[in-house]
């Protein structure tokens, strides 16, 4: 393990199992931070985007998982590994959990920054499809009822036409 990350450990009073911790917040923290890189550029180079809240995107369901794990890991790793837990474990792990959505916030921008020219472009693209879909269903509407109308006039002056 490197010496640095060992330290930071100890001075958080985990004295036992740091390789552990250090992976899986590794892992979790890594994985937050190249979620949102990846978020805008996925977003850049897709199709026409369609605008939705933050908490209906994927990347912020994948943010509350990996906090769910994180949580469920800590627990775990002080009710059935150590049996113990100290305040700065807590402080610790509140670092831990709240750095998540932050890193997953910082990545996402970093990209969004070099990609933010084709992400409203798409997000354009996809205005520009919704108001010409609006424009056919008026378009379809209005032949439906003029074909309706000249049906009705057509059987007011021949009552056999069907």
């Amino acid at each position: 393990m490197l010496p640095f990350v060992k330290q930071i450990l100890i001075l958080f009073g985990f004295t036992k199992y740091q390789m552990i911790i250090a992976v899986f917040c590794l892992v979790i923290l890594l994985g937050n931070f190249l979620g949102g890189l990846l978020r805008s550029i996925i977003l850049a180079h897709g199709g026409p985007l369609k605008p939705m809240k933050t908490t209906q995107t994927m990347g912020f369901r994948l943010v509350l998982m990996s906090e769910l794990f994180m949580l469920i890991f800590a627990l775990y790793y002080h009710g059935m590994l150590i049996q113990t837990i100290d305040v700065s474990h807590v402080i610790y792990w509140i670092f831990a959990i709240t750095s998540a959505p932050v890193l997953a916030f910082m990545g996402s921008q970093i990209t969004y920054l070099v990609f933010e020219k084709k992400i409203t472009e798409n997000y354009k693209k996809y205005r520009k499809i919704q108001i010409a879909l609006k424009e056919r269903k008026k378009k379809a509407a209005e032949a439906a009822a003029k074909a309706a109308k000249h049906k009705r006039s057509a059987k007011r002056f021949n009552p056999h036409v069907s």
